[in-house]
Formats: C-alpha cells, sequence, structure tokens
C-alpha cells in the first residue's frame, strides 16, 4: 500500500464507522432484549441504559462536571431515541437482512469525501449487486412476492442510520471538547 491507500481506508473507515456502531447496536438490541426499547448494546459485553444515567455516573463518583455530563447525556439520548426507537422495532431483520444493511451503509459515500472516482464507482457497483441479491433472498429463500415493502423498511432503516451514525460523532467530539475524554490514541483522536 503506499500512502494514498492508506489515506483512503481511513476515510472508508471513518465514513462507517459511526453507522456500524448503530447498526449492530440496533440489531443485538432487538435480538436479545426484543421489546425493551431503551437499553442498547455497544458490544456483546457493553450495554447502556440511557434513561439510567445513575449507571454511568452515580452521585457517590468522583467525577467533575456530573451535571452537564447528564445534560448532555439526555440531550443525545432523546435525539437518539427519536432515530432508534422506530429502527429497533424492526426486529424481525433476519442476518442476511443485517449483513446486507451493513454492506449498503459501507456502500454510502457521500460525495464530498476524499476519494479517487473508482471508490464511489465501486461502491455503486456493489450497491447494485447487492440489491440483486437482497431480491433473490426474498424471492427465493423468504418465498415473498411482494417484497417492496421489506426493502422500502430496509432502506428507511439505511436513513436512519446515517443520521444516527452522524449524532454518535457529534456525540463523541462533545464529550471530548467538553470532558477532555481525548484519546492519545492517533486514529481514535483523528476519527472524532
Amino acid at each position: 500500500y503506499n500512502n494514498h491507500d492508506c489515506i483512503f481506508q481511513f476515510v472508508l473507515f471513518k465514513n462507517f464507522f459511526g453507522k456500524f456502531a448503530i447498526i449492530e447496536g440496533i440489531h443485538s438490541s432487538a435480538k436479545y432484549f426484543k421489546n425493551n426499547y431503551f437499553s442498547l448494546m455497544t458490544s456483546l459485553i457493553t450495554c447502556l441504559e440511557p434513561n439510567n444515567l445513575d449507571g454511568w455516573v452515580s452521585d457517590d463518583d468522583n467525577f467533575e462536571r456530573k451535571d452537564e455530563f447528564r445534560v448532555v447525556v439526555r440531550s443525545f439520548s432523546k435525539d437518539y431515541s427519536k432515530l432508534c426507537v422506530p429502527m429497533a422495532r424492526m426486529d424481525d431483520f433476519t442476518d442476511r437482512e443485517f449483513h446486507a444493511l451493513l454492506i449498503l451503509a459501507y456502500c454510502d459515500l457521500n460525495p464530498s469525501l476524499d476519494l479517487p472516482e473508482e471508490a464511489f464507482r465501486l461502491a455503486i457497483q456493489t450497491k447494485i449487486h447487492h440489491f440483486d441479491e437482497l431480491q433473490k433472498y426474498y424471492r427465493k429463500e423468504l418465498g415473498l412476492k411482494d417484497f417492496s415493502h421489506r426493502l422500502g423498511t430496509l432502506l428507511t432503516f439505511a436513513q436512519g442510520v446515517e443520521e444516527a451514525g452522524n449524532l454518535l460523532y457529534e456525540e463523541l467530539a462533545m464529550y471530548a471538547a467538553m470532558f477532555g475524554t481525548d484519546s492519545e490514541d492517533r486514529l481514535f483522536s483523528e476519527l472524532f
């Protein structure tokens, strides 16, 4: 790899990271928590309850600016809820649809990204290929004659993921700016 390839890989990774975190969190939460739309799995070992801030920082914790932190978390929690709770109710997505959604999110490139034209062309080709694969999956494996509603729901989910992924970046940048949570890790710092 040359230096440009590494830069392009980072741009692609940064474009995808927030969307991946949201997709994985909502999919896992819907799968394991079923109708509890106010718990979010952020990984296999980390779960968040935005309505229970004492789980994050209690009055007994030695933590500067606790009140400001709680205000920020509540604000972002409301914004996430508006976007993510409707998506969490889409818990009938299959694992194949989950993987297709990840691919579609990865290939959803903002035209302002500093990437070569070839990257945009390949992203479009990949999306077209996966739409074809999804249609075959719906018809052959799920036996759906009319899959337009299901595909439309998946695409609606993808749009909400884009917005929620952007919100995640805003939230992490806010924590870094207000509470000094920036990392010594260069990649992590550049990501947010």
